[in-house]
């Protein structure tokens, strides 16, 4: 299979889950639909209690032993999803879309994330307000991502990473050259970044990089799971994708 169709046959799947959130097929229910989608704005969703798992779609493991609907994920392990996966879930005051052929480790005590590692794949997180001694670390194979709050998208290749800020401020850094950094404050989108390996091209590390593969109907629902709400408008006119395109 070559890389055009890889890339064809992947956003038409997460496109799928893009449709089936927007009709409310969401598992588990988020309490809104389409046609009352203005109302969803002014309700919060109610996780139940310990409830780690939202969506799981194929296989996914934790620890090298199988994910089911009922697994609770706590602040410490490896999550894998499989080709054809994904999976939504939450620990503590974060939530998680892992995509396919994707490998996070997580670091942290009872429900309180330290810190993560996206070893491949792509992962979108929304994170609760912390202090300063609180401060989440992401890392991507070629990038650190400091986080106090925000909702952010990352992808994990061999030689460069995708960042997103989605919303909120991030501090960014080549890891193997962390002296390359940059402070990236968010409303909507507006600074996504590739981080390059240090010996993986010439020129600056950190570039411009267009808007790509995840979708503000996401982040509201995952952000609904946390109870919260996306700091952006969209207008309930009918959603067909990002509000913003680069």
């Amino acid at each position: 299979m070559n890389s055009k169709t890889e890339d064809r046959r992947l956003d038409h799947k997460r496109r799928a889950l893009v449709a089936a959130l927007s009709s409310g097929a969401f598992v588990g229910g988020l309490g809104w639909a389409h046609p009352a989608r203005a109302a969803w704005w002014s309700r919060k969703a109610s996780p139940q209690a310990g409830r780690s798992v939202y969506d799981l779609q194929g296989q996914a493991t934790l620890d090298g032993r199988p994910i089911s609907r009922d697994t609770a994920i706590p602040a410490t392990g490896k999550v894998a999803v499989a080709p054809g996966g994904q999976l939504i879930f939450a620990v503590g005051d974060s939530a998680f879309v892992l995509r396919e052929r994707s490998v996070l480790e997580l670091q942290g005590k009872d429900l309180l994330l330290r810190s993560l590692r996206l070893l491949s794949g792509g992962l979108m997180s929304v994170f609760g307000k912390r202090s300063a001694d609180q401060s989440i670390r992401l890392q991507t194979s070629t990038a650190t991502i400091g986080i106090r709050g925000t909702g952010v998208y990352v992808e994990s290749e061999a030689d460069r990473s995708y960042v997103c800020n989605c919303y909120g401020s991030i501090d960014l850094s080549v890891s193997d050259l962390p002296e390359v950094q940059e402070r990236i404050v968010s409303r909507y989108h507006d600074a996504p970044r590739w981080v390059y390996r240090p010996g993986a091209k010439e020129g600056r590390l950190i570039l411009p990089a267009p808007f790509q593969n995840h979708e503000d109907i996401e982040l509201m629902t995952i952000e609904s799971m946390m109870g919260r709400k996306v700091p952006f408008f969209v207008p309930d006119s009918g959603y067909s994708g990002p509000r913003r395109r680069y």
